[in-house]
This record gives structure tokens, sequence and C-alpha cells, in this order.
């Protein structure tokens, strides 16, 4: 006898076998069924089992009873996640995350009422045995995100993951360059005709997603500002294919859902207004009147500001001759082809980032003047760079030793000397 939503096998009056499955309810709270048919019971059983786990994987969820893992984590991806308005991105990487680890492990056959904290740290272990302690990190906060929303919805009472210590990380500090290999970088960088790009990475921290979907229309040339209120990203693309092609969902006939779209940056905090620096100023101005030289020698060759599935059309300060979006990978060599030429350390694209703050800090910007420049949400991020924050506590003392006890007593420069101003003001 089959367990409730397993569906029911019975043989027909003319001698077939009949498979009966609940696949939803209408609007008027009615089950609606499908049937399956086969000349033998195992046959029709087979076909039954196809198509719950057909419905499995549409995220179907059963009336009345708790759902598996699995099944509500299929929903989760399939129903509540795109309600969230999650980034393509981010919901590409839940689905990544949670098709690998979760949907392959033993425990996605639990119901959700029966999970215990034992089975995700089981979940954890088999990670640890392939994986950085950060990615296992990142599943349990996906995981955590997935479980709280079961238990919104009411299909759990409480989340056996608020039960489970955080996996530990350890906090990483961002690789810093030294001011000499900075310097190094830099003269390289001014050296070659695509300067502007990748001044706006080290002295200002545009993220690589940032930079390649800066517009025309987000550079004030004349204020010497930009703005930064979209990233360009990479959603990959989907099999179209109701039989397999044998190709790679790339070059799928029939592929779907994939290819560059513009969205808001990582956070909340990254939309910002940036003044921009002389020399970055200049390199643009100069990458501008380069742009429109371009235009004019390819006459008769088409060019027009890029435009991605949803519609959106922004002319690109940094593109292809086409006017499409320059690649990911081919900017990610011509970075290392920059650290190469400086002799500098083969230090990741983002670190560039890391320089632009680490620089900001030492010269003595405000730490929430940075974290605004930097598109920071949260304060935490500063502590990254305490090696930097401890120098400056360092210089700060011996500021203070060389004010009140230099040999001289000649105040140092910056320092105001309340003596000599009451003096000049007649007060004693």
């Amino acid at each position: 006898m089959r367990a409730y939503g397993e569906g029911s096998v019975y043989q027909r009056a003319d001698g077939r076998w009949e498979g009966i499955l609940v696949t939803g309810w209408d609007a008027d709270g009615k089950p609606i069924r499908k049937h399956v048919y086969g000349q033998t019971q195992k046959e029709a059983a087979g076909k039954l089992h196809r198509l719950k786990r057909l419905q499995e994987d549409a995220g179907f969820l059963p009336r009345g009873k708790s759902p598996t893992l699995a099944q509500w984590v299929n929903y989760y991806l399939d129903t509540v996640a795109p309600a969230r308005d999650l980034k393509a991105t981010t919901l590409e990487d839940y689905r990544k995350y949670l098709h690998r680890w979760v949907l392959s492990d033993r425990a996605a056959r639990v119901k959700l009422e029966q999970l215990q904290p034992e089975d995700i740290e089981g979940i954890y272990k088999r990670m640890r045995e392939t994986v950085s302690p950060s990615t296992v990190h990142h599943m349990h906060r996906i995981l955590r995100t997935v479980l709280n929303a079961a238990v919104k919805r009411g299909r759990l009472a409480v989340s056996p993951i608020a039960r489970i210590d955080a996996p530990r990380i350890e906090e990483k500090a961002p690789t810093v360059l030294t001011t000499e290999q900075a310097k190094r970088i830099v003269r390289v960088i001014e050296s070659r005709d695509d300067a502007a790009r990748w001044l706006v990475a080290v002295t200002l921290g545009l993220r690589q997603g940032e930079a390649l979907g800066l517009g025309w229309d987000d550079v004030d040339l004349e204020a010497g500002t930009l703005t930064v209120r979209r990233a360009i990203h990479r959603v990959p693309w989907k099999h179209g294919c109701r039989v397999p092609c044998g190709k790679t969902a790339n070059h799928c006939p029939s592929r779907h859902g994939g290819g560059r779209f513009y969205g808001p940056p990582k956070t909340s905090a990254g939309s910002r207004a940036l003044t921009l620096p002389r020399p970055v100023l200049d390199a643009l101005r100069d990458h501008r009147v380069a742009h429109a030289g371009r235009l004019v020698q390819r006459k008769g060759q088409h060019h027009e500001p890029f435009t991605d599935p949803n519609g959106v059309a922004v002319d690109l300060v940094f593109c292809q001759p086409s006017g499409r979006p320059l690649p990911e990978h081919k900017d990610w060599e011509t970075w290392k082809a920059i650290l190469r030429d400086a002799d500098a350390p083969d230090v990741r694209l983002h670190d560039a980032r890391h320089l632009a703050a680490t620089t900001m800090l030492l010269m003595g910007v405000d730490r929430r003047v940075v974290m605004g420049l930097m598109g920071w949400s949260q304060a935490a991020l500063l502590d990254r760079y305490q090696h930097v924050l401890e120098e400056m506590r360092d210089d700060a003392a011996t500021r203070i030793e060389g004010a009140f006890w230099s040999a001289d007593r000649t105040p140092p420069e910056g320092v105001i000397d309340l003596a000599s101003r009451r003096r000049s003001r007649g007060v004693s």
C-alpha cells in the first residue's frame, strides 16, 4: 500500500494498469490529478515514480503533510526566492549550492518536521572533506535563509539550523601591496591606452561589475564626478531542449535565461557619488576623446549602446568597439598583465579595491568617508584593515609625542600653538 502523496496504482477493467498522482489543487480546492498508464503494474508504477520526481523538481509541495527537505528546497528556488526579487546571480548561487550539497545528500529525503541539527551537520561534514571553511560557512547562510522561510510559512515550527553554531572561518586580512608596488602599478597603468579603466579601480575602488557597467551618463566630466548606480553581471544559460542536445548550456540551440544583465550594485550602500581625483578625471577625458575618435574611424560599422535582455540600454564607458561589454575574463587577464609589467605580486583583480581602501586609510581619510567611497554597508568590513588602523594609531601617538614633548617645543606643522594665539590677541 502506498503512503499518502505517493500516488496510487490499480488495474483497470480493460486489463491495463493506471497510476494516479495529485499534483495540486484548483481555485475551488479540488485536487488536480494526473494519470499514467502501463501494460503491467511495474510499468505503471515506474511512470508514476518518474511523474512524482518531476513534480518535486518543479517545486510542488504536498498539502496536509510535511514536505521533505528536497521538496521545500525546490519550492523555495522556484517560487519563494523569485518573489523576493533576488538578483539573478544570487538566485543562481543559491541554486548551485543547494543542488550540489543539499539535494544530493541523504538529508534531502527527510521531512522538514523531522529534520535534526545532526542532518545538517552531516552535510557540512561532507563538504569539509573537499571544500574550504568559507564555502561551508556560505552554505550555512544559504540554508539558514531557506529554512527560515519555511518557519515563516508555517511549514516548520523551529529551524534546526538555529541550534547549530555557524561554521567557523578565519577572517583573512586583504592582500596589501606596498607603497612602492602601488606606484609601479600606477605608472604602468598610465602608459596604457585603457588607463581610465584601471585608475578607477585602484584609486576609487570600483568593483569589476561596477566598472564594466559604468555608462557615460554616470560620468560628469565638467563637474568632475562619477556616480555608481549599476553593475553588470553574467547569468549562466540554461538548457531549453526537451531531448538532451549533448551540448553545454551555453551552446544549446534552445538555451534561455542567460546573458549579461544590468542591476543595482552589490549593496544599497554601493550606490554612491564620487569626486574624481584630477589624474583620473584627465584619463576619463582622454578616454572619451579616444572613444569618439574610434567611432569616426569605424564609419559604416555598427556601434550602439548595449541593451540587456530586460531592455535596459547603456552607452558603456569601457566596452568593445561594437559597444558590447568587455568580457570579464579578458578584463581579468589585462589586470594580470599589468601586475607582471609592474613586477608586483600576483593578486586578485578584487584586490585593487583593497589597494584603494588601504591608501585612503593611510592618508588619514575618515573611516566613515572611506566606507561611503567604497560602497560598504557594514562597519565590520573595516576590521579587515586592522593592520592599517594600527599603523594610524602608532602615527597618531608619534604626532602627539612631537606636539607635547619635542625638544625645541616648536609645534609641528598643522598643530595650533594656543599660547602664541593668545599673545597675538592680547589675552594673558
